[in-house]
């Protein structure tokens, strides 16, 4: 079972609420994927309720955003949002953690052949990560895809596919071994241990 260190699962009614919440706190984000957005509640809760996974991440005392993923119209094709409920505390956390986890998480949860990441030019905390990540690639700039600051910005887009994609999805497969291993190995233990103790009684 996977364990998280920079993301929180939302699970109950209450979680998806409180999710909500902190997708819709921070209208103005220079962070978040969509650019500055005006949401409502019931439309951030609709927009979770269009993903396939989501998860809050971990910051502060209620979390300090959710990233989450939709499935596009091709099979295997996903596209992860980012939501910024607090640009300074994702800047200074940083989101290289959560966006790794979430990344090797849909990886093991789901048939995926590809991920898709968009932000404008403008959002240096996503571009930052893109730069340095070992899993995204550019693929290309969209002038005038966004509009923050009172003007249109070019947008980018980054993917993970191909040989990255399946050395991400090896490498986890073979962590999941490893676990496998260690658990049978401690079955033995606690086994012969038992067995152990009754011939001592």
């Amino acid at each position: 079972m996977m364990k998280f260190a920079a993301l929180e699962p939302i699970l109950t009614q209450q979680d998806s609420a409180h999710a909500a919440r902190l997708i819709s706190s921070d209208p103005i984000s220079a962070v978040s994927t969509a650019g500055p957005q005006w949401l409502r509640d019931h439309q951030a809760a609709a927009a979770l309720d269009r993903s396939a996974v989501a998860f809050v991440i971990r910051g502060g005392v209620d979390g300090i955003g959710v990233v989450r993923a939709e499935r596009l119209q091709t099979p295997g094709v996903f596209e992860i949002m980012l939501h910024s409920a607090d640009d300074a505390a994702l800047e200074q956390a940083g989101v290289g953690g959560a966006l790794d986890e979430f990344v090797r998480y849909l990886l093991s949860g789901t048939e995926v052949h590809r991920i898709e990441m968009w932000f404008g030019v403008y959002n240096r905390v996503l571009l930052d990560y893109a730069m340095e990540s070992e899993f995204f690639r550019c693929e290309g700039l969209v002038q005038d895809r966004f509009f923050a600051e009172g003007r249109y910005w070019d947008g980018l887009v980054w993917s993970i596919t191909g040989p990255v994609l399946r050395r991400i999805q090896a490498a986890d497969t073979g962590a999941a071994e490893a676990e496998r291993g260690y658990a049978r190995t401690a079955r033995r233990l606690r086994q012969a241990i038992r067995e152990h103790l009754a011939e001592t009684e």
